[in-house]
C-alpha cells in the first residue's frame, strides 16, 4: 500500500529562507497576519514543509488568517526515497499519538502568545490523516478543516483494511474534502466519507468535491504552469478553500 495513489504527483522538493519559530517544543513556518485572531494549521505531504507549494500556500492564505505550519515529525521521506518500499516502517514510526503533542504545544502556544480564538485545519495527503484524526479528539481547536487531496488509506497501518473511510464518524466540525481524479472513490462526493459528514448535525456546512482531472498532489505539488492544473488549482483554492473557511470561520 502507498500513500498516494497509483500516478500520483512526484516530490517537488523547494527551498526556503524562512526560519521555524519554537512553539513548546514543536517548530512551526507561522504566517502572522496581525489583524486576525483567527488561524489555520496546516500540515504538510510526507515530503515536509518544503514540498512544492505548501510555504507558498501558507503565505497566500495568510492574506485572510494567521497560519501555522507545522513541523509535526522529525526526518520527512526525501524525493529520492522509494517510498513503496519505506512507507510503513515511516508511517508507524510516527504515530498520530506522538503528532498530537506537536499540534497540541503549537495551538496553546498561538492562543497565550498571539491571541488566536479561533482555529481550522488545513492538510495535504498524510497530512490530511493527520488533521482528519485531529478533527475526532473531544478537545479539538479546529472549527472545521480542508483537506487536499487526503491520504487516509494510511489509517490501514494501524487499524487494517477499511478503517480509513471510518475516520469520518468521529469527525466533530465541518470538513472540505478536495479529491483528485485517482484518489480512491470513498473520499469523493458520494463516497462512504461524504455520506457520513452529511449525516452529521454539521452536514450541510461539510463539502465534497472531486477534480476528476486532476492527480493526486495538485494542490501542493501540481506544475501551475501548466493551464489546466493552474486552472483547477485556482477553482478550487477561490471556490471552494476560502469560502468554506469563511463559512465555519465568521
Amino acid at each position: 500500500m502507498s500513500c498516494c495513489p497509483p500516478g500520483s504527483l512526484p516530490a517537488v522538493p523547494t527551498t526556503s529562507t524562512k526560519a521555524p519559530t519554537r512553539m513548546g517544543n514543536t517548530n512551526v513556518f507561522f504566517y502572522d497576519n496581525a489583524t486576525s485572531d483567527i488561524c489555520v494549521l496546516v500540515v504538510p505531504d510526507i515530503y515536509g514543509p518544503d514540498s512544492g507549494r505548501t510555504k507558498d500556500n501558507c503565505q497566500k492564505l495568510s492574506a485572510t488568517y494567521k497560519v501555522a505550519l507545522i513541523d509535526v515529525v522529525d526526518g520527512y521521506m526525501l524525493d529520492t526515497d522509494n517510498i513503496g518500499e519505506k512507507l510503513a516502517g515511516w508511517v508507524t514510526a510516527r504515530p498520530y499519538s506522538g503528532i498530537l503533542t506537536r499540534i497540541n504545544d503549537a495551538a496553546e502556544h498561538l492562543k497565550t502568545n498571539h491571541g488566536v480564538k479561533k482555529f481550522a485545519g488545513m492538510g495535504y495527503c498524510w497530512g490530511s490523516w493527520i488533521v482528519a484524526k485531529y478533527a475526532t479528539e473531544s478537545n479539538s481547536v479546529l472549527s472545521g478543516a480542508v483537506h487536499c487531496h487526503p491520504s487516509w488509506v494510511l489509517e490501514q497501518f494501524f487499524h487494517g483494511p477499511g478503517s480509513g473511510e471510518k475516520i469520518a464518524e468521529g469527525i466533530n466540525s465541518p470538513q472540505l474534502i478536495l479529491a483528485a481524479g485517482n484518489d480512491p472513490d470513498w473520499v469523493k462526493p458520494g463516497g462512504i466519507v461524504q455520506k457520513t459528514l452529511a449525516a452529521k448535525p454539521f452536514g450541510n456546512k461539510c463539502k465534497s468535491v472531486a477534480y476528476e482531472n486532476m492527480t493526486h498532489g495538485w494542490m501542493c505539488r501540481g506544475d501551475i504552469t501548466i493551464p489546466e492544473v493552474a486552472e483547477a488549482f485556482n477553482a478550487a483554492w477561490n471556490n471552494d478553500v476560502i469560502p468554506f473557511l469563511a463559512s465555519i470561520l465568521q
